[in-house]
């Protein structure tokens, strides 16, 4: 969304049930200053979907949404070291690999041998303490 005096925003636009009738809503998702390109965009507003498809019979979650939830909700209440930790764990290895699965397709013998199978960035095989810490 186009702003005279401040940065530009990006904008989240749904339609919302209220009293019966169909009502569109939106929410402002940050500024272009913060979130700089459209995926980061995107990426934040994974929190603000769950919450609209709360409500709904079925809402599907992939492992992405997931992370993202866990990032924004649970991680702000831990200790300051753990979020970045958790973070590089879930940005190196957790979403790229399980990002577009949904939860119900995740089978726990394929997180098994992913977790044997992790190599750092530089393709050595990955500590242990690191695939102890994905299985969290």
């Amino acid at each position: 969304m186009k702003r005279k005096s401040q940065p530009d925003t990006w904008v989240f636009r749904y339609y919302a049930e209220e009293g019966g009738r169909r009502i569109y809503k939106k929410k402002i998702v940050g500024t272009v200053i913060e979130l700089r390109r459209r995926k980061d965009a995107e990426k934040a507003v994974m929190q603000l979907r769950i919450n609209v498809n709360e409500g709904a019979a079925f809402a599907p979650i992939d492992m992405e949404q997931l992370a993202a939830h866990f990032q924004f909700v649970e991680l702000p209440s831990k200790a300051h070291s753990t979020p970045v930790g958790y973070k590089s764990y879930l940005t190196l290895y957790v979403t790229p690999k399980w990002g577009k699965y949904s939860l119900a397709a995740i089978k726990s013998v394929d997180v098994e041998v992913w977790l044997r199978d992790i190599k750092k960035i530089n393709g050595q095989s990955a500590a242990p303490a690191p695939k102890r810490r994905s299985a969290t």
